[in-house]
């Protein structure tokens, strides 16, 4: 198992297509090299088996469960997040946390708000004007 190799000093190499570590110049790993550019691939089977399966279960329905626990406002949030993460269409750690790490949790609703301007003010002169 590869995860028996943690800590250790490894090279790696690369090409387009594949990723190849090796450890005292024994390859001991050789992966597909995925192209999706600033995103990481996993593959499960080289993993301990408790990380193994914990990497299976953080789903949004246990995340939003695992809030609960803590108490209903912090389930609020999360949910709020996962939602946002979703619209945005960006569901993903690093959006998650940039997003609380800048304080941008409620900018969803604030740009939404924003946009939609009201049906009468100042700059309306209405259909009398032009008749």
């Amino acid at each position: 198992m590869s995860y028996t190799y943690a800590r250790e000093h490894v090279e790696i190499r690369y090409t387009s297509t594949t990723v190849e570590i090796f450890l005292r110049g024994q390859r001991i790993a050789a992966h597909a090299r995925s192209d999706r550019r600033g995103h990481h691939s996993t593959i499960r089977a080289p993993m301990p088996p408790n990380h193994r399966a914990a990497t299976t279960e953080w789903n949004p329905q246990r995340l939003i469960k695992w809030a609960t626990d803590i108490g209903p406002h912090t389930a609020a949030v999360i949910e709020h997040l996962l939602g946002r993460a979703i619209d945005l269409k960006a569901p993903s750690y690093r959006f998650i946390a940039s997003t609380l790490k800048n304080g941008l949790e409620s900018m969803a609703e604030t740009t939404a708000a924003q946009t939609e301007l009201p049906l009468m003010h100042a700059n309306v002169r209405g259909p009398s004007y032009y008749h």
